[in-house]
């Protein structure tokens, strides 16, 4: 069962167990959800359009986001892309850095753009039923 939330300045769904730890983190870190005795982090960072020329974001835009976000951290080979349009356009791909499994989404409508992150450590045991559930809130993201 999933309930429709506002987090991280736009609306999400929000699976049952996944709740929001950033008042538990350092100062500065991005709004982030975790399951209870979860094994990862979901962070979002969310750029809202104000004024001036409108951006205009494009599918092919959100790709070279993606491309710049793995070429700047060395993160190497993506793997499991994944393009599509739910309530906003979005592209996603799978890393493997340092130990970690990372998953990168960019999320627009053509003015607001999101990147989210879910990270666990690579070989956790529900990191991939994770993963499937940040899916769904990613593909969920509203920024009306």
């Amino acid at each position: 069962m999933s309930q429709i939330c506002a987090f991280a300045n736009v609306r999400i769904s929000l699976p049952a167990g996944w709740f929001d730890i950033s008042d538990d983190l350092l100062e500065g870190t991005p709004p982030t959800l975790a399951k209870q005795d979860g094994v990862g982090a979901l962070q979002f960072s969310v750029a809202r359009y104000r004024s001036g020329a409108h951006p205009e974001i494009s599918p092919e835009n959100l790709d070279a986001l993606l491309e710049e976000f793995a070429e700047t951290r060395m993160l190497g080979a993506a793997a499991g892309i994944e393009r599509g349009k739910s309530t906003s356009h979005y592209v996603g791909a799978t890393f493997s850095h340092g130990g970690d499994l990372l998953r990168a989404w960019y999320s627009t409508n053509g003015s607001d753009v999101a990147l989210v992150t879910y990270v666990a450590e690579a070989g956790s045991r529900n990191a991939a039923v994770e993963l499937a559930e940040a899916g769904v809130i990613v593909r969920s993201i509203d920024f009306d």
